[in-house]
């Protein structure tokens, strides 16, 4: 069930705000001002104070001696799209072009060798669908990656 405050944080993040998030949910390690304004690259620190500001009111990070850090992951909106691997934000369908794609090669490579490697209707089907499979996942993850959260 998605909670109220989930949901206002939801509609507050977009745009810088949601890309100072990323920055902290990349990093492992508390922040500063002067750190995400110079990973952001932006203007002066008080732009990033002002976004820190408003994700700490949003719950979602809190203020320590050492810096902000996650207080709170979200997992609404696009970013129920990208899994954290490591120090990585991968788009999830990854995980299902690398599935696809070794099942279809352990597919042909087994038919292949096999001796049972025939066009039929059968192999034609298995091998469409596999196809299909790994183009559909691989166009979700351009799509993912193209929104530039990863």
């Amino acid at each position: 069930m998605v909670t109220e405050n989930e949901l206002k944080a939801f509609s507050e993040l977009r745009g810088n705000t949601l890309l100072v998030y990323l920055c902290l949910v990349k990093g492992a390690y508390p922040m500063g001002a002067r750190e995400v304004q110079k990973k952001m690259e932006f203007s002066s620190p008080a732009l990033a104070l002002y976004h820190l500001e408003k994700l700490e009111n949003l719950h979602l990070i809190k203020k320590t001696s050492k810096g902000y850090v996650l207080a709170k992951k979200v997992k609404l909106g696009v970013l129920a799209q990208v899994v954290k691997f490591g120090s990585l934000l991968l788009p999830r369908f990854v995980f299902y072009v690398a599935l696809f794609s070794t099942l279809f090669t352990l597919y042909i490579v087994s038919a292949w060798f096999g001796g049972s490697f025939e066009f039929n209707v059968n192999s034609i089907s298995a091998i469409l669908l596999g196809l299909i499979a790994i183009l559909v996942m691989v166009y979700e993850c351009v799509r993912v990656w193209s929104q530039k959260l990863v």
